[in-house]
């Protein structure tokens, strides 16, 4: 392959840019004074653009008009020597074009020369503000960094001066130095803190030596004692005989404080304060605890957190988790079960009553819901075969106090919690899982807050668990219990008495007339559909007078051909509020009378019925009730026959004594009985 000539570097004129490489322009340049360049130079920066620009200027027109007049000479064929000359004119004129421009060339390279230089120093100065800048802002964050710094010094708590200068020695004080130094201040508070530290320190030591030295004693007598414990043990197997005699159960008392440790926090205050209130005030009160021991260990040693986790997370996964549904529906089965999982361990109160009865209470513990339910149940040597609600567990502690029924939950998370798994409401469960009365919540120390907004409530928690809750309240409630159970079991045996037409009897028969002349047919247990039959008892109804745990009776009484019906109503916290009495009557071939007369007599046994303070005669208030209603049936229907207008024979004789028949212009008939005097007068 042919190697290709090396190209050849031209020189160009640094002021005219063209090529000087030729051998003659280089000699011509060589032979060339520098004076000469130095002078031009000088011309050059003499020299005012703006004219050269307008020279310039000129003389290219100047070279115009003289190759036009050099063209037309020989267009015309002029004289060769006037050619010549025309030709050497134009020439002098290029010549004066080249040196304006090698002016301007010169003064571009200067202008480009001072540029650079400006340039330059330009750069030099931004190079030094910009070091100038870095150091600047070295030294302000080394001046943050000094005022920042936080020395060792400044962590430790030092006494006040004033302490200083009273307890530190004069050799550490100094306060001829101190007082006008704060920096020797400072190191003097320093020494004395440091000389304090070693004495501390000095002190620690001994105390870590005398702790160890009774550790080792303690350790000593822990041994003693586990030697000891077989022994103690043999002689209390030895002495069960003599507790049995001497009615001492030291080891059934002593096993019953162990279980009650499994307890959780409310069911153990209810132990504890049940069991002070039986040992100062009531014997016939009886404490024990119920349930798996097994069970109740194993919850002791892990715990519920688990439990109540689990409980948001598998609800929020039956919503995204569509997938595994079976899996889902599994775990939200579980969660239910979890969030009606009660305690294994429940505790159990037997109440003792007049008449050999007795009611047992066991109360459980719901650790998720964060209430506490109760069961009770009756026992009694009294064999009384009636069909009543009189004695049904359901509704026998129904408002013990005021409208407490015992079907709604007291804490207001528990709807949220139940509506969050998809549950019913709670009084769906109640049969299975008892009845959560507000009094068994201040009994086992729980309170709640009724009255937060729904942001406010504790999802998991009640407000309180103290044991002042239920010491205040524990007195008045077994008491309430107690007379209850009384009150109920009196009433059984009235409503035995009744259901056979006999009154029973009372500690103030005196206060009714001797001879009563109506008769009672029938009294009977009813239900909640047969005693609704009229619109009258829908009102009843709609008015809060009465609702479905009022235990419902019916009864009729004769005399003669006339006919008293009664629908009675009584209310759970009998005889607080009386039974109510809704009565018709049929006679002379009318039923269902309601006459005015009818309406003062249901406002009499209603209202104006018999009432005392007494418990032992409150409780026959039923049967007071039902004396009253016969006196005032005979009062009606021999006050209807006094009529003197009335033609044949009289039905009912007068019997009773009354002044007047009738009073005022509602015709009202005298249903007050004096029974100091034995007259009927008007109210």
């Amino acid at each position: 392959m042919k190697e290709m000539p090396a190209k050849k570097r031209t020189r160009r004129d640094p002021l005219t840019g063209k090529d000087d490489s030729t051998a003659g322009n280089r000699a011509v340049i060589n032979r060339i004074p520098p004076d000469i360049w130095l002078h031009e130079e000088e011309v050059a920066e003499k020299h005012d653009p703006h004219i050269d620009s307008q020279l310039y200027k000129q003389t290219c027109n100047d070279i115009k008009i003289a190759m036009k007049e050099l063209l037309d000479l020989k267009i015309k064929k002029r004289p060769q020597l006037e050619i010549e000359e025309k030709r050497i004119q134009a020439c002098l004129m290029f010549i004066s074009l080249k040196t304006l421009n090698r002016f301007e060339k010169l003064r571009s390279k200067v202008c480009r020369d001072a540029t650079n230089e400006a340039k330059s120093r330009v750069d030099s100065f931004q190079l030094q503000l910009q070091n100038l800048l870095y150091e600047s802002l070295h030294l302000k964050k080394e001046v943050d960094k000094c005022v920042e710094f936080k020395s060792k010094d400044e962590e430790i708590e030092l006494v006040p001066v004033e302490e200083f200068y009273k307890e530190a020695p004069l050799l550490i004080t100094k306060p001829e130095v101190t007082k006008k130094d704060k920096h020797q201040l400072m190191l003097g508070r320093l020494h004395w803190e440091l000389e304090q530290r070693q004495q501390l320190a000095e002190k620690c030591k001994q105390a870590n030596l005398l702790k160890e030295k009774i550790n080792s004693e303690i350790k000593t007598t822990r041994e003693h004692l586990d030697e000891l414990s077989p022994i103690l043990t043999t002689v209390i197997q030895a002495t069960k005989p003599l507790q049995e005699y001497l009615g001492m159960p030291l080891n059934a008392k002593r096993q019953e404080k162990k279980t009650a440790r499994l307890l959780p926090k409310p069911l153990f205050i209810l132990h504890v304060q049940a069991n002070a209130y039986h040992e100062a005030c009531d014997t016939n009160l009886t404490i024990s605890i119920e349930g798996d021991l097994d069970e109740a260990h194993s919850l002791r040693d892990t715990g519920i957190d688990k439990d109540d986790d689990s409980n948001d997370s598998d609800a929020e996964e039956l919503a995204t988790n569509k997938r595994h549904r079976r899996r889902t529906v599994d775990r939200m089965s579980n969660s239910r079960k979890n969030l009606l999982r009660k305690h294994p361990l429940s505790v159990v109160l037997t109440i003792k009553c007049k008449g050999n009865a007795s009611i047992i209470l066991r109360f459980h513990y719901f650790m998720v819901l964060h209430i506490a339910t109760v069961t009770c149940e009756l026992k009694s040597q009294e064999s009384l075969s009636v069909t009543s609600d009189i004695l049904s567990l359901d509704t026998l502690l129904a408002c013990l106090f005021t409208n407490d029924w015992g079907d709604q939950t007291p804490n207001p998370a528990n709807h949220y919690q139940l509506n969050k798994l998809g549950m019913k409401e709670f009084q769906y469960y109640i049969d299975d899982l008892g009845r959560p009365y507000r009094w068994v919540q201040t009994l086992a120390g729980l309170e709640f807050s009724l009255d937060s907004d729904e942001q406010d409530i504790s999802l998991h928690t009640p407000v309180s668990c103290e044991p002042k809750i239920c010491s205040n309240h524990i007195e008045r409630t077994i008491s309430a219990v107690r007379a209850r159970v009384e009150t109920r079991m009196c009433l059984q045996q009235q409503v035995y008495s009744l259901s056979k037409g006999i009154v029973p009897s009372s500690p103030i028969s005196d206060q009714f007339p001797s001879k009563v002349s109506s008769r009672l047919v029938f009294f009977k247990n009813i239900t909640w559909e047969e005693f609704m039959t009229e619109k009258e008892r829908v009102d009843l109804v709609e008015c809060g007078l009465m609702s479905k745990g009022f235990i419902l009776f019916a009864a009729q009484i004769e005399r003669g051909s006339a006919k008293l019906r009664a629908q009675i109503s009584v209310s759970p916290d009998y005889p607080a509020t009386p039974a109510f009495f809704n009565l018709n009557i049929s006679w002379k071939q009318e039923n269902d009378i309601h006459d005015e007369a009818l309406r003062v007599m249901e406002r009499e046994i209603n209202v104006f019925c018999y009432k005392s303070e007494d418990a032992a005669v409150a409780n026959y208030s039923l049967s007071h009730q039902v004396l009253q209603l016969l006196m005032y049936f005979d009062v009606y229907l021999e006050t209807n026959t006094t009529n003197t207008a009335f033609e044949g024979p009289i039905e009912f004789q007068k019997e009773k004594i009354f002044v007047r028949a009738h009073s005022g212009r509602d015709r009202s008939k005298p249903y007050k009985y004096v029974a100091k005097y034995g007259f009927f007068m008007h109210r």
